[in-house]
């Protein structure tokens, strides 16, 4: 199995709390992977429907800012790379935040993103949504998401729910690059909802199958199970804080049930109520 290193990482920066909390985190995981950082600013535009942005004195003020945005970052790029001696790049562009992370993600090739956030709840959550969790919806590759009142040195405890759904084998591809340097306990998590006929034999057969595959990786794990008529994203929470979990591993599933939507989907749910890391594999 391929566990090569991480080697390119992208974050999104805007110099608030949250994404400098962040930003520690992806210093951390590049010293241990050996990868490279890119930061990325992304300055909104002035809106084009509002006739402005053609204006010569708008355009100037968002060169300005443009500018003084770039020398920021460049300072923070230098600083970053000597006190750490890490290749740091930087970018700064103009226009749509949550398009541009992912266009810049795909150009420059990154194996990860890592960015911050707040979270989000209630009719916000409901009609919004956030950042972290557009993010993670539209990146093709893995998304790393840091709470503010996360500060995050290692992940020892990792909790990789299992539902009923193909292909988990193959985001623990991804997740083995940060458990061997880590060397970290995989929390294997079966968990499923209890409406769906013969739902517990499937999924133990799902969490038999995802353990035989890994057991000469030498990962140690401990595996539990749910099944229960229930939110199964709060039940996921629940059992990381159970467990003293510093990390969760979530998966790509449509969640396409109304009572799903009205609830916030599975993945939607954990990144805006998780009070631990969370990574997202597509």
């Amino acid at each position: 199995m391929n566990t090569e290193n991480i080697k390119h990482i992208l974050m999104p920066i805007d110099f608030s709390d949250c994404a400098i909390n962040a930003k520690n985190t992806a210093i951390i995981i590049a010293k241990r992977q050996g990868s490279k950082i890119t930061l990325l600013e992304i300055i909104p535009a002035v809106p084009a429907n509002y006739g402005l942005s053609i204006d010569n004195i708008v355009i100037k003020q968002q060169d300005t800012v443009l500018q003084n945005s770039e020398a920021k970052l460049k300072l923070l790029a230098a600083e970053i790379s000597y006190k750490h001696k890490i290749d740091v790049n930087y970018i700064c562009l103009l226009g749509e935040t949550i398009t541009l992370i992912c266009e810049t993600a795909k150009v420059q090739n990154v194996d990860l993103i890592v960015m911050g956030t707040h979270g989000v709840s209630g009719f916000k959550e409901f009609f919004i949504g956030s950042n972290s969790f557009a993010v993670v919806e539209k990146a093709k590759c893995p998304v790393l998401i840091i709470p503010l009142a996360t500060a995050i040195s290692e992940f020892k405890q990792i909790m990789f729910p299992v539902r009923n759904i193909p292909n988990a084998l193959g985001k623990y591809t991804f997740l083995r690059k940060i458990i061997d340097v880590n060397k970290s306990n995989l929390v294997v998590f079966g968990v499923d909802d209890a409406s769906v006929h013969e739902a517990i034999n499937h999924l133990m057969e799902s969490v038999n199958y995802f353990n035989h595959s890994i057991k000469d990786d030498d990962v140690t794990t401990t595996t539990c199970f749910m099944v229960k008529d229930a939110n199964l994203a709060d039940e996921v929470l629940n059992k990381t804080k159970e467990m003293n979990c510093d990390l969760i591993v979530i998966t790509s599933k449509l969640d396409t049930t109304f009572t799903e939507y009205f609830m916030g989907t599975f993945t939607q749910r954990i990144v805006n109520h998780s009070t631990v890391a969370v990574l997202h594999v597509r």
